[in-house]
């Protein structure tokens, strides 16, 4: 909780306490949580690293193949990859913002 002495803990008050035990309590159910995402997560990954196609053969013959077709998007959630088409609607925009970026 950053309290260093018992004395700095003795000079909440009751509401400061409870409010700082609320705190402590979500993180642990946050951490508890994240820990129950990644084990979800690794179970889908094994269970995606094992699959196999109607003749039984594996999909993902190799690690980099099984890596490099997933992406990460910034939820930490597995999904393909997918290409985007880029479009250059607007040359002149495109121009300054690349030039703006140097």
């Amino acid at each position: 909780m950053g309290f260093k002495t018992i004395e700095e803990v003795n000079d909440l008050t009751l509401y400061e306490f409870e409010l700082h035990m609320k705190v402590v309590n979500d993180q642990l159910k946050y951490d508890l949580e994240m820990e129950n995402y990644r084990l979800h997560s690794q179970a889908w990954l094994n269970r995606a690293v094992q699959a196999t196609d109607d003749k039984g053969k594996y999909i993902y013959r190799d690690f980099n193949k099984f890596y490099h077709e997933l992406d990460f998007d910034q939820n930490n959630r597995n999904r393909p990859k997918t290409k985007q088409k880029q479009v250059n609607r607007n040359p002149e925009l495109r121009r300054l913002m690349l030039e703006a970026n140097k």
